[in-house]
């Protein structure tokens, strides 16, 4: 496909406590899909941390999610290996105190919202725990592991947590304390529910739940006879989020940064599952992102302390006299074709900052919406508006400009 034409409308700046807010822009278009993964056939498309029991049951042992072994409980009829096309991502057995899960290596910008559907299916056990989606903080890195078992389905106490999603089919992930673990809050125990706690930094309080009305798992052997269910959650820019089981919205914009404070610039995602005295299992058949992006290009802006008069470079402050560099990172999602004639423009009228003569550097890197100042000098400054033209942008890269200000 040939290259696209964009222009990036002003990315505003505003100064408080150091920070910039974000802006982006560009030219319409629908949803784009960022991340996605079948787990159905032989091997993971994506690259993905694995934990505990989590397994392909028609896995050939390529890619990062490795084949259960040969006669492990879970698959179609009854035990692995699965056929090709039959198989599932296998998160816990039907066994006690077992657990599972995966968590993407690959992250993606939350400035423009996102929405992540999964096919999911619970079954061969007394009806425990349950499975979580969550949302983790790129900046923190991949976790060394889950977090705790049981009521907690992998999350509670998961390093960098920002947001779980438990489909919880006995009950304990709306409770105080998940069955143990110490999470804080809750309306008690209700079985098949969907419930949402917030920062595992915070002892994951309890946000919300709702009960759809229908079991989350399926009282049979195998999975050929069990009720599959598509799960889909949403979030918009503003940190409302809504959760929809098989195309019924079940929560609904549900202010989720008001509990959790700001959304982190970029996220991963995670899907585990954990048994405690009771059992089930559980297995994942799909996966994806997508964005809500109205535009094909996504935006967010960062700034940083360089110096100040007082204390130079060591723990510099946001006085008047320092140096702030602000960084403006564009990414073009997954899927897009590349982006040419990327044009950014940013007006520093009326703001209590000095441009520095000459900062301006394009084409740099960034990673989980961090900055590396690796850029080439390029962009003027005319009548207190910056203007830059980045390279070509394939689908799925990023690249930044940035510069330099005085606060006055």
């Amino acid at each position: 496909m040939a290259p696209i034409a964009h222009r990036i409308l002003r990315c505003l700046l505003r100064l408080a406590a150091g920070l910039a807010l974000l802006g982006a822009g560009g030219a319409a278009q629908a949803a784009t899909q960022v991340l996605s993964d079948n787990f159905t056939g032989t091997s993971a498309a994506l690259a993905w941390q694995v934990y505990g029991s989590a397994c392909l049951t028609a896995g050939s042992g390529s890619g990062t999610i490795p084949a259960c072994a040969s006669g492990t409980t879970g698959g179609l009829t009854g035990n692995t290996p699965d056929a090709s096309g039959n198989g599932a991502l296998l998160l816990t057995r039907a066994v006690g105190n077992d657990s599972g899960g995966i968590v993407s290596l690959n992250s993606f910008p939350s400035s423009a919202g996102f929405s992540v559907t999964f096919k999911a299916v619970a079954y061969g056990g007394t009806g425990a725990d349950g499975i979580s989606f969550f949302l983790l903080d790129a900046a923190q890195g991949i976790p060394a592991g889950l977090g705790a078992t049981g009521g907690s389905l992998g999350y509670v106490g998961i390093a960098g947590g920002f947001l779980g999603i438990g489909i919880d089919e006995f009950g304990n992930f709306s409770a105080p304390g998940c069955g143990g673990s110490g999470c804080t809050g809750g309306t008690g125990f209700a079985a098949s529910t969907v419930a949402l706690r917030g920062l595992t930094s915070n002892s994951s309080p309890y946000i919300t739940s709702a009960t759809p009305g229908f079991s989350l798992w399926s009282n049979v052997a195998t999975r050929q006879f069990a009720t599959q269910h598509t799960y889909t959650i949403s979030m918009t820019s503003a940190g409302m989020i809504s959760v929809a089981i098989d195309g019924t919205t079940f929560v609904s914009n549900v202010n989720a940064a008001a509990q959790t404070g700001s959304i982190p610039a970029y996220l991963r995602v995670g899907i585990a599952s954990s048994t405690g005295g009771s059992t089930n299992i559980h297995q994942i058949l799909s996966f994806s992102v997508s964005s809500l992006s109205s535009s094909n290009l996504v935006v967010s802006k960062t700034s940083s302390v360089v110096s100040d008069p007082v204390n130079g470079a060591a723990n510099p402050k946001a006085i008047p006299g320092a140096t702030m560099r602000y960084c403006v990172i564009v990414t073009n999602m997954q899927g897009n074709p590349t982006a040419s004639a990327i044009t950014l423009t940013d007006a520093l009228s009326g703001e209590p900052i000095t441009y520095v003569a000459g900062s301006v550097r394009v084409n740099g890197t960034a990673s989980n919406g961090v900055c590396s100042w690796n850029g080439s000098p390029g962009g003027s400054y005319s009548a207190s508006t910056i203007t830059a033209t980045l390279s070509n942008l394939a689908g799925g890269a990023s690249s930044t400009m940035y510069f330099d200000a005085t606060v006055n």
